[in-house]
């Protein structure tokens, strides 16, 4: 796999994921107030992110290819 595909694949599932979750938890706790509820609602908007990527996958598949020296 090419470094620039690794980058790629390490922001999709890490990085990304982490972002959208500090940035919904600092929201709901600004609206809230509420130390649960802010991180179980940060926690949730994880589920929809990994179906999308679970329902990309075949055009990930695609872009993500590995070889062999």
């Amino acid at each position: 796999m090419q470094q620039s595909l690794g980058f790629r694949a390490l922001f999709l599932g890490y990085v990304l994921p982490f972002v959208i979750l500090v940035v919904v938890l600092f929201i709901a706790m600004e609206i809230t107030q509420n130390d649960l509820f802010s991180g179980l609602l940060g926690l949730a908007t994880l589920i929809p992110y990994y179906l999308i990527l679970y329902l990309m996958k075949d055009k990930l598949q695609k872009t993500f290819a590995f070889s062999l020296k």
